[in-house]
């Protein structure tokens, strides 16, 4: 099969979980403290008002300083670098440069550091990213971020293609209505289209490294080997243990996939044309991926296909969506338009990197609302529901979906016209992800069981009413059983007589109602159990 190469481009995978439960509005806070105390982040932010900057923590400068030591050191040995940072640190100058300047109260001495450590330049990008994202975002839908959200960098994978070293990003988005996202980005530069078909978006690794504390009892953050680790999807299931451990979860939404080709194989030229089949055939590859050669297509239904599967932003940008996956593509023309801003080529090496920070950008909100709406209703409809469950538990469950709903209907209430057209195309166009409309179903169904049961409840109260008016009477009948015992001789067994028929009576309407009564146990109990809530927490105001 002839390979497909691309040039430029960028694979962003994302997963979401649940870290703590909207029960109390602190949970939030103790989830963001929770994670900062471990050793996973390497950001941390600094925010005035309205106004912050993000740089690395303490930890990871301090990393930074011990991997220009180990590398200092070796050299002056004439020893071979550590596998830990092979590969990753060069010298850019013989000896580092000192500038001494004046200034008020005396003089500042600079020095430049002659030593670049590739990992670490790797993830000051993705610090830009992080801002990047926050503004942008605040630009799309009128809100701050950090209204809903915030964003971490975690420490970063190295692993090698051959001689290649790749630095494998991770971001961990933590929301207020408890939930999380853990996205993965990786350069495919030098990839093939097919790989990424055949694989399903496993990408092949190899020598893959990581810090030691993610995968063993040691709180060490130098990065060390992992052994049976040969795919990106085995890297990401490293961080998923973490945070599973951290947060006490192991429910972890299927990836949603988002790639960026920015120079690739049988890309347009000035404009997309639904007639380039080369070009029609690898979307379509990508959007159904795996396809085999017993699963292609001809040219008429591909083409067809893809003509109902994007998103035109320009005449030379579109996103294609499928299933569990958009597709940015950009024809040649984005590069002309790009050095028309740097007409003297100041743009450089920056340019696919500013590309792909623009597509992303553009559909980040989106991608979250697709997350969103697959956790939620896969906990809904995958929840262990019969016509048994309780109607306190049908409510309570209903309560927690559309809890986790709200936050993301209120971030779009200012959003621009393109933005919500582009979040309900793709709502649409990957419905097979998500699963909405049997989740709207089986809301439907739950709604009509839960009328139902509240009718049953009705209905058994009631019924009940009148049978424990009875059982009040028969208790405080003493006098009646007492006078009919003295009639027929028995009054000294009286007494006896009562309990016996009491209970009896009793154990018989126990019986014909049993379902009745648990059910009203069951009404009352929550009730009950709210009461002493709500005067636990009076109670705790009072002392205060």
């Amino acid at each position: 099969m002839t390979k497909k190469l691309i040039k430029s481009g960028v694979y962003d995978s994302f997963t979401t979980f649940r870290v703590f439960e909207v029960n109390n509005r602190n949970n939030f806070v103790k989830a963001l403290k929770k994670l900062i105390k471990s050793n996973l982040i390497i950001s941390g932010e600094t925010r005035y008002e309205n106004e912050g900057s993000i740089d690395f923590n303490n930890q990871f400068m301090k990393l930074r300083e011990r991997r220009l030591k180990l590398f200092r050191e070796s050299k002056e040995k004439g020893k071979l670098q550590p596998r830990e940072i092979r590969g990753d640190i060069f010298q850019t100058k013989d000896k580092p440069e000192v500038t001494i300047k004046p200034i008020q109260n005396g003089i500042a001495i600079d020095a430049e550091n002659n030593l670049i450590d590739n990992l670490v330049a790797s993830q000051e990008y993705e610090l830009g990213r992080i801002a990047n994202l926050y503004n942008y975002e605040k630009k799309y839908t009128g809100f701050n971020s950090h209204d809903f959200k915030n964003v971490f960098l975690l420490y970063p994978c190295k692993a090698y293609i051959g001689e290649k070293v790749l630095y494998i990003s991770f971001f961990l988005m933590i929301y207020k209505n408890g939930l999380a996202t853990l996205n993965s980005k990786i350069n495919i530069d030098g990839r093939d289209l097919n790989e990424l078909s055949d694989s399903i978006y496993d990408l092949s690794l190899e020598n893959v490294f990581l810090p030691e504390f993610l995968f063993s009892e040691s709180s060490n953050n130098n990065y060390k080997k992992k052994g049976r680790c040969n795919s990106l999807r085995e890297v990401e299931g490293v961080y998923k243990k973490y945070l599973g451990d951290l947060f006490n979860t192991n429910n972890f939404s299927m990836p949603f996939n988002f790639i960026t080709l920015i120079d690739y194989k049988n890309r347009p030229d000035e404009c997309f044309s639904e007639d380039n089949i080369s070009f029609n055939r690898s979307l379509y590859n990508l959007l159904n991926a795996p396809v085999s050669e017993f699963t292609e297509k001809h040219d008429k239904p591909v083409r067809e296909f893809i003509k109902t599967r994007y998103f035109e932003t320009s005449y030379f940008h579109r996103y294609y969506g499928n299933n569990n996956r958009i597709i940015s593509v950009y024809t040649k023309r984005i590069k002309d338009e790009f050095n028309s801003i740097y007409p003297n080529g100041e743009g450089g090496e920056l340019a696919d990197s500013h590309i792909y920070l623009v597509s992303l950008t553009g559909v980040i909100n989106v991608i979250e609302a697709l997350l969103f709406r697959k956790f939620i209703n896969d906990n809904y409809v995958l929840s262990n529901l019969n016509t048994k469950t309780s109607m306190s538990q049908l409510l309570k469950l209903k309560i927690k979906s559309k809890n986790d709903s709200l936050l993301d209907l209120k971030r779009y209430y200012y959003s621009y016209g393109s933005l919500t057209e582009l979040q309900e195309f793709m709502h649409y166009k990957c419905e097979d992800y998500t699963k909405s409309a049997i989740a709207n179903q089986w809301s439907r169904e739950i709604e009509d069981l839960i009328k139902l049961k509240r009718e049953q409840f009705v209905s058994t109260l009631s019924i009940l009413g009148p049978i424990i008016t009875i059982i009040l009477t028969l208790i405080l009948s003493f006098p009646t059983i007492k006078q009919i015992s003295e009639e027929i001789g028995v009054e000294q067994n009286s007494i006896f007589i009562y309990i016996i028929f009491n209970t009896a009576f009793i154990f018989l309407l126990l019986i014909v109602f049993v379902k009745q009564f648990i059910e009203l146990f069951l009404r009352l109990s929550v009730i009950l159990s709210n009461l002493a809530k709500k005067l636990r927490a009076i109670f705790k105001k009072l002392k205060k």
